[in-house]
């Protein structure tokens, strides 16, 4: 992540990681680590449903994510995943997992009003300019903004 995204290192950035950080027990950490087992072989036992769906099937990684978000939120933690994965989202349909895209995230700190429009064309454009901008933030961009995205 800090190669891609440069300013991920700055101060301001890693304070607010760091002040946001929520502790682990052993026994929510040992959880995590059964649920992600669990979640990794839900997806390879999906694996033809999951690529029938033109997606990729979650990494190690996704699946850990996937699993904080479940855990967290099985113990009275909210906790929603956010990526643009698709075999992710796939795999946390399937398992009721609470998962959003980044143009979901984005929306929703618009309507916040902790976003602009703005910045919203700034970040789409810079997603494009890496050619990493998600095909739904060309295709929904509009009707959720009202602002065409690159």
């Amino acid at each position: 992540m800090k190669n891609k995204f440069h300013w991920a290192g700055d101060p301001p950035y890693v304070s607010n990681r760091l002040l946001n950080l929520i502790p682990l027990d052993a026994g929510k950490s040992a959880q995590i680590k059964t649920i992600r087992s669990n979640i990794q072989a839900h997806s390879s036992a999906s694996e033809i449903a999951i690529k029938a769906s033109r997606c990729t099937l979650p990494s190690r990684t996704d699946c850990e994510v996937l699993a904080h978000a479940y855990v967290f939120t099985n113990s009275g933690i909210p906790t929603t995943a956010v990526s643009d994965d698709g075999g992710m989202g796939w795999v946390a349909g399937s398992l009721q997992i609470p998962f959003i895209t980044t143009l979901d995230l984005v929306h929703r700190m618009v309507v916040a009003q902790k976003q602009t429009l703005a910045n919203v064309k700034a970040i789409a454009g810079y997603l494009n300019y890496e050619g990493d901008l998600p095909p739904n933030w060309r295709r929904n961009g509009f009707a959720l903004f009202g602002i065409q995205l690159p």
